[in-house]
């Protein structure tokens, strides 16, 4: 395993707070990523993610995200 760093953005739905989000990711056991806000509507995270690949590290995460919030859309990564 090997540590991958990256950036997911995700364009929120209306309604959902950056930092709601980010404390319900962190309570859903997903602590390895470091909020920033571009927009009132979108949230940026990095991550510091152990997997084989980096595509790996990026499938997880990603899937953390949408786990905790299933409308939260994709827009960048990095």
């Amino acid at each position: 395993m090997k540590e991958h760093d990256f950036e997911l953005r995700f364009r929120l739905p209306r309604g959902v707070n950056p930092e709601d989000l980010a404390e319900r990711l962190c309570d859903d056991g997903c602590r390895d990523a470091l909020v920033g806000r571009a927009h009132d509507d979108e949230i940026a995270l990095q991550f510091c993610r152990a997997a084989a690949c980096s595509g790996e590290a990026m499938r997880s995460a990603l899937q953390d995200v949408i786990r905790v919030e299933p409308k939260a859309r994709l827009l960048v990564s990095r």
